[in-house]
């Protein structure tokens, strides 16, 4: 989270992605990255400058009196 926080402090967005476990590109992130036979790929982050005109991504909510119930 220190280095997502770092990132907007740059001016920069960023995007948080799990990865998923999967053998065959368990063993090719291995190995693009140099990695130990120890190490594993547990999330990527994706950065970058952000598009000034772009929005911030809303739904809409239905309202608690949908769902809570009492005595029903």
């Amino acid at each position: 989270m220190s280095f997502v926080l770092a990132l907007e402090s740059l001016g920069l967005s960023s995007v948080c992605i799990n990865w998923a476990d999967l053998a065959p590109q368990e063993k090719e992130m291995g190995r693009l990255l140099h990695l130990a036979a120890d190490e594993r790929v547990v999330m990527l982050i994706g950065f970058g400058y952000p598009d000034p005109d772009g929005l911030v991504p809303y739904s809409q909510k239905k309202p608690l009196e949908l769902f809570r119930r009492y005595n029903a």
